[in-house]
């Protein structure tokens, strides 16, 4: 419905950001990530986390 809304919340652990580096090596880096939630990429609701 529109209008409606709803939270949401879900937890990620390290192996859920991790990805093949420049270097060749698996983990995650350092930094602020955003995320973008919507049906597409038109999506405009935001939400950002940073991992020190």
């Amino acid at each position: 419905m529109t209008g409606e809304s709803q939270k949401v919340t879900f937890n990620l652990s390290p192996e859920d950001l991790s990805f093949t580096r420049k270097d060749m090596t698996w983990g995650q880096e350092k930094g602020e990530y955003k995320l973008w939630i919507g049906r597409d990429s038109n999506a405009n609701l935001e939400a950002s986390f940073t991992i020190k």
